[in-house]
């Protein structure tokens, strides 16, 4: 949004250069016909100056107050600093005690940035101005349609009961009984000539304009200068047709009084009767006059020059790009680094909770012995597909309520089947691959899961959701040597072992024995995810086969 408001700012700035030669060149001259040409090109260009590439060795004062300038509008990083200053060959030259926003932070109102506020402030103003044009051209509209039509060769002459102000749009001419009866003739003539002349194409476009400029107040003032400049011509054209000029000022002067309900239109009476009777008495201009636009070739190219940018040799580009890469590495590692601080929260949140209970819920032997039923799984692997249980999904759409689902049946069967209600254990383990932002979003899943079955226990009436629906929930990840976490390496006696093992229990550790024997070349590897206990416990289960196995335990 910054680099659009600066484009937007540069392009004003032209339409606002532009509007001053038009009315100090232009306004009071009788070739309105060019006046139109050079309004479309003149305003076009004022769209397309500030897109024209130019690059200086040396910035002027000028291009620097520009560059600074530009710099507000550019798009603040989330930790709210920004570099500013002129790339040069050593580096960035800081010059941040020229600009009003000191140490990069832009100064907010009521917690949000500038640009920000600049932004919000824009976009309402385009929009309340869209609005009305929107609104205008109801009006419009809703006068229009339905209405009985006459057809006036290839435009549509609409006559209206009551007080209604003559105008013209696109190829409708609307017109109140009373001025169709009295003068119908004339005023026919010259919406006609408004229509033949295409200015409803002329107000679409500076309706565009009003819309993206509507802060610029020259802006407004080039929207009235078009609209006189309509009527100076189709009066010119009214009396090359034939009429008797004295007759038709009269018919001004008698239409003089009107309200301006439709922006959209060309209305009869909407300029200032004296400057569009002084404008047909006037001597017609003599041609050379047009040459007076040339005085805006040197303006155009001042302010091309004005917008130019710094430009850079090979080396001077090779080291923005690597200030570039470096920041989205910055910005890449911030956010790694926050995500990995939210996923160790919510560990330690579950961590927590489960501990909590299990104070109160040990046997005289130390231990709460649970049945394997009361276990639930749910694996995430390095592509972040996930395993519930028995149930594979690529992609699951909706954790929370399949996973608050599955635990809610388990318990609900196992009150009918055997009178319990006991609490469900959910064991989560993630891959080393795994998308961080899955790992955190899965993760707020299973505890708005949980949320929900506690708050059905509670509507139950449940004293303590704590004892009867805890967050018994584990863990384990990043894991690099699959579920458990765990790799083993075995191979021949005195060969480098080269077949891996992930599912190490006794069984399959006894089968290997008996292929390779206890002297076998063996090497356990354990990730970081393991805890101590884990892997010492993992250790004496390999050696127990494999004696002379070695170990390594990734810290």
């Amino acid at each position: 949004m910054g680099t659009f408001l600066f484009f937007i700012l540069k392009s004003s700035v032209c339409l606002f250069l532009f509007t001053i030669l038009y009315i100090t060149l232009l306004k009071n001259i009788t070739h309105f016909r060019f006046s139109r040409w050079a309004f479309w090109v003149g305003t076009l260009f004022c769209w397309l100056i500030p897109l024209i590439p130019v690059s200086v060795s040396i910035l002027s004062p000028i291009q620097q107050s520009v560059m600074m300038v530009g710099e507000i509008f550019e798009e603040i990083p989330s930790d709210g600093k920004v570099a500013t200053g002129f790339l040069t060959e050593n580096g960035w030259d800081a010059r941040a005690e020229h600009l009003p926003f000191q140490q990069g932070k832009s100064e907010g109102i009521y917690g949000l940035s500038l640009l920000t506020v600049i932004s919000l402030f824009y976009t309402m103003g385009a929009v309340g101005v869209f609005l009305f044009f929107v609104y205008s051209f109801g009006r419009l509209w809703h006068l229009i349609h339905g209405k009985p039509v006459q057809r006036e060769g290839s435009f549509r002459l609409v006559i209206l009961p009551g007080k209604v102000c003559s105008f013209s749009w696109w190829k409708y001419i609307v017109m109140s009984e009373e001025d169709y009866r009295q003068d119908g003739s004339l005023i026919l003539i010259h919406e006609k000539k408004h229509l033949s002349y295409y200015h409803t194409l002329d107000l679409g476009w500076m309706h565009c304009l009003l819309i993206f400029h509507w802060f610029n107040p020259m802006t407004w003032v080039l929207w009235q200068e078009l609209r006189d400049l309509h009527e100076y011509e189709a009066d010119e054209g009214v009396i090359s047709s034939g009429v008797n000029m004295v007759q038709y000022q009269l018919l001004l002067v008698k239409k003089a009084v009107g309200t301006r309900l439709y922006s959209m239109a060309n209305g009869f009476d909407h300029s200032k009767l004296k400057n569009r009777i002084g404008m047909m008495l006037k001597k017609r201009s003599n041609g050379w006059v047009r040459l007076r636009m040339l005085l805006a070739v040197p303006v155009a190219a001042g302010v091309v020059y004005a917008f130019a940018q710094p430009e850079m040799s090979e080396k001077q580009v090779l080291l923005q790009m690597e200030l570039m890469t470096q920041d989205a590495l910055l910005q890449d590692s911030i956010a790694e680094s926050k995500l990995t601080e939210e996923i160790a929260s919510m560990k330690q949140f579950f961590k927590e909770k489960s501990d909590a209970w299990w104070k109160h819920h040990r046997t005289p032997e130390g231990r709460y012995v649970w049945r394997t039923t009361q276990t639930h799984r749910l694996y995430m692997n390095g592509s972040n597909e996930v395993m519930f249980d028995t149930v594979v999904y690529k992609i699951l759409t909706d954790p929370r309520q399949v996973i608050a689902g599955r635990l809610r049946s388990a318990r609900e069967a196992d009150r009918l089947e055997k009178k319990k209600d006991e609490p469900r254990f959910l064991y989560m383990v993630y891959d080393v691959n795994s998308d961080k932002r899955q790992v955190l979003g899965m993760l707020k899943e299973i505890k708005l899961a949980f949320d929900d079955l506690r708050a059905e226990y509670v509507a139950k009436g449940a004293s303590d959701v704590d004892e009867v629906c805890p967050y018994m929930v584990y863990v384990y990840g990043p894991r690099k040597y699959g579920v458990n976490g765990a790799e083993l390496l075995i191979g021949a006696a005195g060969a480098e072992p080269q077949e891996r093992i992930h599912d190490i229990t006794g069984n399959r550790l006894k089968s290997y024995q008996g292929r390779y024997g206890k002297n076998a070349s063996v090497l356990l590897r354990v990730d970081n995810s393991v805890s101590e206990r884990g892997y010492i416990e993992m250790c004496k289960r390999v050696k127990r086969y494999f004696p002379a196995a070695k170990t390594e335990h990734e810290k």
